[in-house]
């Protein structure tokens, strides 16, 4: 077996016999690398977990700073409002396009996040809490 750039050449005079205890092989290792992995995933989502609620911390401290400076300030729930009320922006119909199969299934499997829509959703508590898009981040 030869390995190329992430491509896997399998020699040609291997048997049937030597192919299946391979792919045995393999799977034990699959399996003891998805046990290593799952405390590193836990770890990951609880400091993404603690990033998102510092960064929420942080935004509502910014708001409240701008308004004890007398500053008028727009939150979100009233934008969101706004954008629906005024010019018929459909939150729920944006919603449904965000919420497909995939983003369901990474949410019910405990992800912290997963790639969608060209960018990448984070979750918290079953819960789209962010995206980010590449050109963003």
């Amino acid at each position: 077996m030869a390995k190329s750039k992430n491509r896997v050449v399998i020699a040609e005079d291997l048997t049937a016999q030597q192919c299946r205890a391979r792919v045995c092989d393999i799977e034990r290792a699959i399996e003891r690398l998805q046990v290593e992995l799952a405390p590193i995933r836990e770890f990951i989502a609880q400091t993404e977990r603690k990033l998102g609620a510092l960064s929420s911390e942080r935004d509502q401290l910014n708001l409240r700073l701008e308004t004890l400076k007398g500053r008028p300030v727009v939150s979100d729930h009233a934008l969101v409002r706004y954008l629906e009320r005024k010019y018929g922006f459909d939150s729920e119909a944006v919603r449904k396009e965000m919420l497909t199969p995939e983003v369901e299934a990474a949410l019910r499997a405990g992800a912290a996040g997963c790639k969608s829509h060209g960018g990448t959703f984070k979750f918290r508590d079953m819960t789209v809490t962010t995206y980010i898009h590449p050109k963003t981040k």
